[in-house]
């Protein structure tokens, strides 16, 4: 039986013996794609790392079953 890689993780137990149950979701960097109606982000995934289309940012779910933080790039720091 394999392993879902694609299923966002859980952090058990800290260092310090205190219990958590923190999730771990990856992130993806879009690409802004213009079409005729709207604004799309395109992104490779992380987990079957073919490109999915998206019209919202945030906590998505690809058609391959990755869950993943789509999230702007970071600007430059001056």
């Amino acid at each position: 039986m394999s392993e879902n890689t694609n299923a966002p993780t859980e952090v058990g137990a800290s260092p310090g013996g205190l219990e958590t149950t923190e999730t771990r979701v990856r992130r993806a960097r879009p690409m802004l794609v213009a079409t005729r109606g709207r604004i799309e982000f395109a992104v490779r995934c992380p987990g079957c790392k073919h490109l999915h289309r998206h019209i919202k940012l945030g906590i998505v779910d690809a058609p391959c079953g990755a869950v993943y933080n789509l999230g702007p790039r970071r600007g430059r720091v001056q």
